[in-house]
């Protein structure tokens, strides 16, 4: 695409011996942060149904991934047509349905091939869990240790003698578990009843 090669001629052109020196002098872990605050940044774009934020934020996510690209170029020797023929060529085998002779209709049955597929690329993995990012916020990590242990129809045990933070924190997990039951993102739950009561408290502040 002519927009997305000019994306990545500016970053070149920036990331050059005639370019920015701020963006001369950004790292893999300088820029990092950003891609998980332009994400949250999409997704209340989102939330808005605003679509001039929505074209913004997206622009914005493809800034910084290109950026990291640019950045693990320089810093890994990893290059753009690298990255993009790894997901293009997993797109492929993850899609047998399409790409292939794999009769789907159904989307459950998708996601289970999908699964199955996931789980013969990562047969290094000794546990599902190894799949979950350790930095994850925890409420987005919860929602993927509760999906796991649903499939496995796995049921933890309470804590022993739990003192007051691990009795609240037992409980917030109930929550959780209980919105993933039901097909609700805690999450986006959450931030639902806190844009309501930050509209009230604006309207109190005025």
């Amino acid at each position: 695409m002519k927009e997305f090669n000019r994306l990545i001629d500016i970053m070149t052109d920036l990331l050059g011996p005639n370019g920015c020196p701020w963006d001369q002098k950004q790292t893999l872990r300088s820029i990092r942060r950003h891609l998980i605050e332009e994400a949250y940044e999409v997704i209340e774009a989102i939330n808005d149904d605003n679509r001039e934020k929505i074209v913004e934020e997206l622009g914005d996510i493809f800034l910084v991934v290109v950026f990291l690209s640019k950045l693990a170029g320089k810093e890994k020797g990893v290059e753009i047509p690298e990255i993009l023929s790894t997901v293009n060529d997993k797109l492929i085998r993850r899609h047998p349905h399409v790409y292939g002779d794999v009769k789907l209709d159904k989307p459950d049955e998708v996601i289970r091939q999908w699964e199955a597929i996931k789980q013969q690329e990562k047969a290094e993995r000794k546990s599902k869990l190894d799949g979950i990012p350790k930095d994850l916020p925890s409420l987005l990590r919860a929602q993927k240790v509760c999906k796991i242990f649903k499939k496995a129809e796995y049921v933890p045990d309470d804590l022993p003698s739990p003192d007051q933070e691990t009795e609240i924190g037992q409980k917030l997990y109930a929550l959780i578990k209980q919105c993933q039951d039901n097909g609700i993102d805690a999450d986006i739950a959450l931030r639902k009843v806190l844009k309501h009561h930050e509209y009230s408290f604006r309207i109190a502040e005025s």
